[in-house]
């Protein structure tokens, strides 16, 4: 366990330590540096610590030395595995590595640069903008998740970095585009993305006609579980017209001890709404795009809730909880409402209370829980 804690602590410490320099390419050295160290120790996992690896990542390892590309990509193809762009990637780092370090260092370290992009894209925007709570929120959240569900992962920082330079910039074209090709080669579950189209569209309504943006909200996040109470139904849709994605909402009704899992986690990252929600009303927020991401991490939630009547429905809920990346920075560069506070007490607190949730997840999560079999950790 600790091994984790001062990974994730060092990595955001430099990152934190980052801001103080203005040189921008040494600035973006030490960034890479600390996005170096969470991906060494992912690389040096062994096959035991996040099963997935047993399933595809191994196989495919093997396979790189007694095939060529062409013939791995055909293999996967004829049982209905369409991820090009993973299993390209897992050939050339196995071959240049001549380990499964290599493959499993390269895949996190570009899943972690994905995410640093969207947040130094996003930082444009305003000179207050800090890198290092976006990274928390992608440490103690995400990268358990990224040893273990490694094609969804990639594809997930992939439709966030396309998420942060075309949607959020009014290219919705190249957008959909982009989800669709990261769906077809990457990962099937990427396509729930789309999603976020139609979304955005409404939200821009509502703020244009100035209507609350708490129905908004409350509606995003009602209708997945009015879904879920019309499983069979929608299922039937589903596997018609998209017959693989149907995977992640069929089969397998969950057990008593994914029930409890999803109703805990949903409850912890309700618990991370509820700090955000702490953080805005001392800040005065100055951007409009905050509560968009708010609604897209709401409907993340609540797609999470799948997992309470399909093993692996939570999968397609982690594309909007993601958002979240994005979400607590933005928040955090508001300025101080009450101009008689503290501002670096102010600061110092609010900060310490996102650690203290984000690491309460984690524990209670990957610790207590043992959710994707991360924890204890061992070498390879």
């Amino acid at each position: 366990m600790s091994i984790y804690l001062v990974t994730f602590l060092l990595a955001i410490s430099i990152i934190k330590f980052s801001e103080l320099i203005t040189n921008i390419s040494i600035k973006k050295i030490i960034v890479i540096i600390a996005i170096v160290l969470p991906s060494i120790l992912a690389g040096m996992r062994s096959i035991n610590v996040g099963t997935d690896i047993l399933y595809y990542g191994l196989p495919a390892y093997k396979m790189s030395f007694v095939s060529d590309l062409t013939s791995i990509l055909n293999h996967y193809k004829m049982i209905g595995d369409n991820s090009t762009i993973f299993y390209t990637l897992w050939y050339y780092s196995s071959r240049i590595f001549q380990s499964l370090f290599g493959p499993q260092f390269v895949l996190e370290f570009l899943i972690e640069l994905n995410v640093i992009l969207s947040l130094i894209k996003y930082g444009r925007k305003t000179s207050k903008f800090r890198l290092w709570q976006g990274m928390a929120v992608y440490y103690f959240i995400f990268y358990s998740y990224s040893l273990n569900l490694m094609k969804q992962s990639l594809a997930m920082s992939m439709v966030l970095l396309i998420f942060q330079y075309f949607l959020m910039e009014n290219k919705k074209i190249k957008y959909i585009v982009g989800v669709v090709l990261i769906g077809m080669a990457v990962h099937t579950s990427a396509l729930i993305a789309i999603l976020a189209v139609p979304l955005k569209l409404i939200w821009e309504r509502q703020l244009q006609k100035r209507k609350s943006m708490i129905h908004f909200k409350a509606t995003i996040f009602i209708l997945p579980l009015v879904a879920i109470a019309l499983y069979k139904q929608l299922i039937m849709i589903i596997a018609k017209v998209f017959p693989r994605y149907a995977l992640y909402l069929s089969d397998a009704y969950s057990n008593g001890i994914s029930i409890k899992g999803t109703l805990t986690q949903v409850l912890l990252l309700l618990s991370i709404y509820g700090v955000y929600l702490f953080i805005k009303m001392t800040i005065t927020v100055k951007t409009q795009d905050v509560s968009f991401y708010e609604s897209l991490y709401l409907l993340g939630v609540s797609l999470f809730n799948f997992s309470l009547i399909a093993r692996n429905g939570y999968r397609i809920g982690l594309y909007f909880i993601y958002i979240g990346i994005l979400m607590i920075p933005a928040v955090f560069n508001g300025g101080e409402r009450k101009k008689e506070l503290n501002y670096t007490i102010a600061k110092i607190i609010r900060s310490l209370t996102l650690l203290g949730i984000l690491v309460v997840f984690w524990y209670v999560s990957f610790v207590m829980m043992g959710i994707n079999q991360v924890i204890p950790y061992s070498f390879g």
